[in-house]
């Protein structure tokens, strides 16, 4: 089956338009029907249940993840902050390799947020198994709203013109790999990133 693919963004306050982007590109092509909003490991449920609304799918929230992903057209990782089992990463990697979207979401860190740092190190530590090009880098970048054009060409930006944002983390992409920056700051640092996996 072909590489889907594995969202990873980062943001405290991330604007409705944000998500609505990223809610968008839930591919009708995954295997399942319904999203589910996995707030496991520590995470936060910060209510992102309308994400499905915006594809027209159930979603289930559930702090225990299952072994079976394929149900789900998309996996919404809500802000972890414990490092995931081997059995949930190979879970993960599983769904994803078979034609599962992940969409990572991270948090505004720095080295004196001891609250939201294990969260970058939870989520790249699950990059770093599925072999991503796609990392979050702690930072605390923009933090009042702004609104940027920064928009990088791709199929899953189509249409979007500008983002609303606010208090963000930053998404490192490798040079050469198959990750790629999304939508970057007003000041040009990439801070939603894809890569396909698998």
């Amino acid at each position: 089956m072909g590489r889907r693919r594995f969202h990873l963004v980062s943001a405290v306050l991330l604007v409705l338009s944000v998500l609505m982007s990223l809610a968008l590109v839930v591919p009708a092509t995954a295997a399942g029907d319904r999203v589910l909003v996995y707030v496991g490991n520590s995470g936060v449920n910060h209510g992102y249940t309308w994400l499905g609304s915006a594809v027209s799918q159930p979603v289930d929230t559930l702090y225990v993840l299952p072994a079976d992903l394929s149900s789900y057209s998309c996996v919404v990782l809500s802000t972890p902050r414990t490092v995931m089992s081997s059995e949930a990463k190979a879970a993960l990697e599983t769904y994803v390799t078979g034609g599962g979207t992940i969409l990572a979401i991270g948090e505004l860190a720095d080295s004196t947020m001891t609250f939201y740092n294990p969260t970058i190190t939870t989520l790249n530590d699950l990059a770093t198994s599925l072999d991503s090009d796609v990392t979050l880098q702690a930072a605390v970048v923009d933090f009042d709203l702004y609104t940027t054009t920064n928009i990088d060409a791709s199929p899953l930006t189509a249409g979007v013109d500008s983002i609303a944002y606010g208090a963000t983390s930053l998404v490192n992409v490798a040079a050469n790999g198959t990750g790629q920056s999304l939508v970057r700051t007003v000041g040009g640092s990439t801070f939603i990133g894809v890569d396909r996996i698998g």
